[in-house]
């Protein structure tokens, strides 16, 4: 027992758990003291305390944070003002000759003297006769009709003869018998015929097709087509009805000529040959007998209103100007010598309105 006792008490000088617990309670309420004491001292004001602070300054502390300086505005100088051109005066355009044409045959096309004699005529301008009353064509052509009647007596080498002279300085028109047409009335169901069913001839012993005709309508069209194709300036239409001239009385009334309604058939066909060429510049024009304009002669079946509205000029064969503008006014036919071509034998020296030679030496 008395080895315990010594053992027991040299643990004495120890802390057990319980005494640490007691001290540090002990402190606790020692500092609950004193901060209620502060607490009640101040008013309530606390006293508070920031590490940051309580440490040292460091070297680097004092110093600022680099600033990116921001790009410079761009500089946008002030707007140059754009000069105002001065338009230059244009020259006045001048004024279209006077129509001074003459007939040539196409021989000049050939060897290249067209130009050259039309110029010594005191001309600028150049008929040539592309569809003869005898119906032969002054250029090349495969339209299937024009080769079964024979109206083809040209080569290819035409057509480029006559575009080249077409694409010059000179005014450039073609002559076309349009339905007096020799070759072409001499086949098939194509002519007028007489009252014996014989095919009709004219004075001038020339067969002519029939204007009623689908077939001969379009066949001439055909022929139109080309020329504007070929580059002509003008196209002037001769023969460009029923016929007038020669022993009318022989001619059958039928389907192919019917008296009551050539006016109609003339009026359709112009419409369409309007359609057919509107996509073209050539000028189609009429020569038109004094007859027409007088009103004595209804025969052809071209009424005032075909040449007002699809004639840019009449062709006429008169000298006493005055009087035709006075019947074409009477007729509704609006315009004034600029509309008119007079056709003469030759060129005045003074040229006061379009004239136009036209012989029957064609080739």
């Amino acid at each position: 027992m008395a080895r315990d006792r010594k053992q027991m008490k040299a643990y004495r000088g120890r802390l057990t758990l319980n005494d640490t617990l007691k001290i540090i309670t002990a402190v606790l309420i020692v500092l609950v003291l004193v901060l209620g004491s502060v607490y009640w001292y101040t008013g309530g004001d606390m006293i508070s305390f920031d590490i940051m602070e309580s440490m040292p300054d460091m070297p680097w502390d004092n110093q600022e944070p680099e600033v990116t300086p921001e790009p410079p505005l761009p500089i946008t100088p002030d707007p140059v003002p754009t000069p105002v051109p001065i338009p230059e005066p244009q020259p006045k355009p001048e004024l279209d000759p006077i129509l001074a044409a003459v007939q040539l045959p196409l021989s000049a096309v050939v060897d290249g003297t067209a130009s050259a004699q039309a110029q010594s005529m005191g001309a600028n301008a150049i008929i040539l006769d592309m569809k003869t009353d005898a119906g032969v064509l002054g250029w090349y052509s495969e339209i299937p009709m024009a080769g079964v009647s024979g109206a083809v007596q040209q080569t290819s080498e035409i057509n480029q003869q006559i575009e080249i002279l077409n694409k010059g300085d000179l005014y450039m028109v073609a002559r076309v018998s349009l339905f007096k047409d020799h070759a072409v009335a001499g086949q098939g169901n194509y002519p007028i015929r007489t009252n014996s069913g014989y095919r009709w001839t004219d004075s001038e012993g020339m067969r002519w097709t029939s204007p009623t005709n689908v077939e001969v309508q379009n066949y001439v069209l055909d022929c139109l087509e080309e020329l504007c194709q070929l580059g002509f300036d003008e196209i002037v239409l001769d023969n460009a009805g029923y016929p007038n001239r020669g022993n009318l009385g022989y001619i059958k009334n039928s389907d192919q000529y019917n008296i009551d309604i050539r006016a109609v058939v003339m009026a359709e066909f112009y419409e369409k040959l309007d359609e057919t060429l509107q996509m073209y510049d050539t000028k189609i024009s009429i020569r038109v007998p004094n007859t027409v304009l007088t009103g004595e002669d209804t025969r052809t079946g071209l009424s005032s209103a075909i040449l007002e509205t699809y004639a840019h000029r009449l062709w006429l064969d008169t000298s006493d100007v005055e009087i035709q503008l006075e019947l074409m006014k009477g007729l509704g036919i609006t315009g004034d010598t600029d509309r008119v071509v007079i056709i003469s034998d030759g060129l005045t020296q003074d040229i006061t309105m379009a004239q136009g030679v036209i012989n029957q030496i064609s080739f």
